[in-house]
């Protein structure tokens, strides 16, 4: 198998946690640049997006959420999708959760890229409101730091990428459950092994 990645997409980091987690090996993790427009990523996906994984039978796989259940299924290693019902819906609940805040914050990314002039405050306070009241329901439901699973595991990439692309963004402020979570969560070998540095 193939997983196309950037090292600063918290969708990607979120399948490369899963790989770890579950210590799979035999999974080649490829770096791409979605913004050069590369032959291998386009095969790949053509919508030039990471994550994309090439499996070793079958099409294609596109988007985190579908990648990171394809590889707990086929990969060897502790599930990070519950097997109980509950659970299960629980975990996949967090995950979708964290992915909406996660597009949030890379939008809200790509708007402060923008020169000054043509930036939107109003997208910019609309996106920043989605993150605090997802951040306020993230609070109420921080975790034992033991307990890793697929939303807990997308939950951190999002607190980790907002520290890595908002330094102004001060979400630990009264939130000390959840900064106190991630504190001790972030401390988890794979997730240094992982963490954006660019």
């Amino acid at each position: 198998m193939k997983l196309f990645y950037t090292d600063a997409s918290p969708f990607a980091r979120k399948c490369r946690l899963v790989i770890r987690e579950k210590g799979a090996a035999g999974v080649e993790e490829i770096a791409a640049n979605p913004f050069e427009n590369g032959t291998d990523l386009l095969k790949a996906n053509p919508a030039g997006q990471v994550p994309a994984l090439i499996p070793a039978e079958g099409p294609t796989l596109v988007g985190s959420a579908l990648i990171c259940a394809y590889l707990d299924e086929r990969l060897d290693g502790p599930p990070m999708i519950p097997q109980d019902s509950d659970a299960r819906f629980a975990a996949l609940g967090r995950q979708s959760l964290g992915d909406a805040a996660l597009d949030a914050a890379v939008r809200l990314t790509q708007e402060n890229r923008r020169p000054a002039e043509t930036r939107s405050d109003y997208w910019k306070d609309r996106w920043t409101s989605a993150l605090n009241r997802t951040l306020d329901v993230c609070e109420t439901m921080a975790p034992p730091a033991d307990e890793v699973d697929l939303g807990w595991l997308t939950i951190a990439s999002l607190l980790e990428y907002i520290d890595f692309r908002h330094e102004d963004f001060d979400w630990r402020a009264g939130r000390p459950a959840l900064g106190g979570w991630l504190e001790v969560f972030g401390a988890r070998p794979f997730m240094a092994a992982t963490r954006p540095s660019a």
